[in-house]
């Protein structure tokens, strides 16, 4: 997976695009190698919002959290996105095993 992290109004330190890299690699397990995932973070007065995008063959996922720091509001929106993730798939492999999606 392709992680990219952007800063508006901040300037993003390497400890933290390490951080994200490293829990964005664990989606690893859910999609192929060319899914894209953007990870935003924008600084307001005293609140940090983190926004996670993650595309991938027509899918797309996204959660936004904001807290008083970026780790907070980063590991928040990541968690969101992991629950979108599995509910997707559950949802989706009970489909296929009613018959109601023909997947070839």
């Amino acid at each position: 997976m392709k992680v990219k992290t952007f800063g508006r109004k901040v300037t993003i330190k390497q400890n933290f695009i390490d951080m994200v890299e490293k829990r964005m690699s664990k989606l690893d397990r859910f999609f192929d190698d060319d899914a894209e995932a953007k990870v935003t973070v924008t600084v307001e007065k005293d609140w940090q919002t983190a926004e996670v995008t993650v595309k991938n063959k027509g899918f797309l996922f996204r959660a936004e959290r904001s807290a008083s720091d970026m780790e907070t509001a980063f590991n928040d929106a990541a968690d969101l996105i992991v629950k979108q993730i599995v509910k997707n798939k559950d949802r989706l492999g009970t489909r296929v095993q009613r018959g109601e999606i023909d997947m070839y």
